[in-house]
C-alpha cells in the first residue's frame, strides 16, 4: 500500500516537472517569436 502511494507521487511529481519545463518552453518560444516581429 505504501509502495503504491509513493509510486504515485513519483509519477506525479515527474508529470509536474515535465509539464513546468513545457511551460518554459512554451513561454521562451513566445518571447523569441515576439522579439523577432518587435526587431522587424
Amino acid at each position: 500500500m505504501g509502495n503504491l502511494v509513493f509510486g504515485l507521487m513519483t509519477v506525479g511529481f515527474d508529470w509536474l516537472k515535465m509539464l513546468e519545463l513545457n511551460i518554459w518552453f512554451g513561454h521562451m518560444i513566445i518571447n523569441q517569436a515576439q522579439t523577432k516581429t518587435h526587431n522587424q
